[in-house]
């Protein structure tokens, strides 16, 4: 039997001063904080593009209106995002990643969060093969940072969510178990938003061994290290 198809998606934002990573100015300048979210995006397009197995990817672009698009392949769909909110957002980016995969299963990403890879990505669409109609990778932060689902969500599923606070997650499962969906986590990731988020992030990197400082996030990588060595950051 043929294994339903994947597809997945992935917000971004054109990288311009002063309208990306605003949380983290200061300690960044607006320019810095827009290099390092460019940073962030390439290598979040570069994991997506090495993981094989899936049938599908979407850029979704929530600049009004849409126009700057980041390098990547060229049999990627580039869509607006739709919707008022993020939550509707979310609903609709989900929604039309089934609609183009029908009977298949959907996840959706952001474009900060450098070490989330396709171990990450495998371990959710495995979530929602074995059954789950929802699953996420939790942040740190309370949040997360991919969330994916074996069918259609229900209008109005992520409404009322207080984004970008502790609580998104839980908030997030409680509509789902409302909606009388299962629920699944994932592995773990960790998103780069705050001043904390990136001091966390450094102590990570440096933890690391050789191997995953070979294989993972290495535009981020760079942009950190010229930020530290110029001394706009303290490692």
């Amino acid at each position: 039997m043929t294994a339903p198809r994947r597809g997945l998606g992935i917000f971004y934002k054109e990288p311009t001063p002063g309208r990306v990573k605003t949380r983290l100015t200061p300690p960044l300048r607006a320019a810095e904080a827009s290099e390092l979210y460019a940073a962030l995006l390439s290598d979040t397009i570069q994991m997506v593009n090495r993981e094989s197995l899936l049938d599908l990817v979407i850029l979704f672009d929530a600049d009004e209106p849409p126009g700057w698009r980041p390098a990547a392949p060229a049999d990627w769909l580039h869509l607006p995002q739709a919707g008022v909110d993020l939550g509707e957002r979310m609903e609709a980016g989900l929604g039309e990643l089934l609609n183009r995969l029908p009977g298949g299963r959907a996840c959706l990403i952001g474009s900060d969060a450098p070490l989330l890879d396709d171990q990450v990505l495998e371990s959710a669409f495995h979530a929602l093969a074995e059954g789950a109609d929802m699953v996420t990778s939790p942040t740190p932060d309370g949040g997360y940072g991919l969330i994916g689902v074996s069918r259609k969500p229900p209008d109005g599923l992520l409404s009322g969510i207080a984004w970008s606070t502790r609580t998104v997650l839980h908030e997030t499962e409680a509509a789902a178990h409302r909606s009388g969906w299962s629920t699944a986590r994932a592995l773990p990731c960790q998103d780069i938003d705050t001043e904390a988020d990136l001091s966390v992030f450094l102590t990570k990197l440096k933890a690391e061994n050789s191997e995953q400082q070979a294989n993972s996030a290495p535009a981020t990588r760079r942009c950190l290290a010229r930020l530290l060595a110029a001394g706009r950051l303290r490692g």
